[in-house]
């Protein structure tokens, strides 16, 4: 079945697979919508790499509301998964073992609310954001996957979240004050004492740790290849 409120003519089947309008050319399916322009043409020249000057930080919020956001995930009962990727073949979320990688994030479904969390560049181009309602809102184009049965999502089905922290890093830039920090990724944990660990970061050669600040978004389930893919200190670990 397609999103909450979404018709089935709109979204073909692909064996588990949805499809939404596709972009063309240059198109970004993360672009947002027009009614929101000063945000897209910002990130039009971030994009193509015309940035003159250096983006003010914070431009919607502040790390407080940020925060805020992300304490709403806990309580979440989960009750499914959908993985959001570019439009094309037979989805490669899975193709390597030790996690999963998505083209542009995935929603958490719960019994009665549900949260999408994408890469976003709130903060910096470009950190993790979590907001309410499906992906598929924010999408001019690509594919989503119910992977709630064959993912490993599967075993946390039923539980909920206990905690929710994000993993803020400091801006890699001699000209912002060294305060300055965007949120690289966030870590959940459920009733059961599972964490999983969630990124804005770009998978590079076979085991080596992921290029962070990307457009795209990688999900570890154990704690270890977290800590070699991430270059998590113990804090962030373990909620220490």
């Amino acid at each position: 079945m397609p999103p909450d409120g979404q018709s089935e003519s709109a979204y073909a089947p692909r064996h588990r697979t949805r499809s939404i309008l596709s972009c063309t050319g240059d198109d970004n399916p993360l672009w947002p919508t027009r009614p929101r322009a000063a945000r897209y043409d910002r990130r039009m020249q971030v994009s193509r790499g015309r940035v003159d000057q250096v983006l003010s930080l914070s431009l919607d919020m502040t790390r407080e509301a940020f925060e805020g956001e992300i304490q709403q995930l806990i309580g979440l009962q989960l009750k499914g998964i959908r993985y959001y990727e570019l439009q094309g073949d037979w989805p490669h979320w899975n193709g390597d073992s030790e996690f999963d990688s998505l083209d542009c994030g995935l929603d958490l479904v719960g019994e009665h609310a549900t949260y999408c969390i994408t890469w976003d560049w709130t903060f910096w181009s470009y950190g993790l954001r979590v907001r309410p309602g499906r992906l598929v809102d924010f999408l001019l184009g690509g594919q989503f996957t119910d992977v709630s049965a064959e993912s490993r999502w599967s075993k946390l089905l039923g539980q909920r979240v206990t905690q929710a922290q994000l993993m803020w890093e400091p801006l890699p830039d001699p000209c912002i004050e060294q305060t300055a920090a965007y949120p690289q990724g966030l870590v959940l944990r459920f009733e059961a004492g599972d964490q999983v660990y969630i990124s804005a970061s770009q998978p590079q050669g076979p085991h080596e740790p992921f290029l962070g600040m990307s457009d795209h978004v990688v999900v570890l389930f154990e704690t270890a290849l977290a800590q070699r893919y991430l270059n998590l200190n113990r804090v962030q670990l373990g909620f220490e």
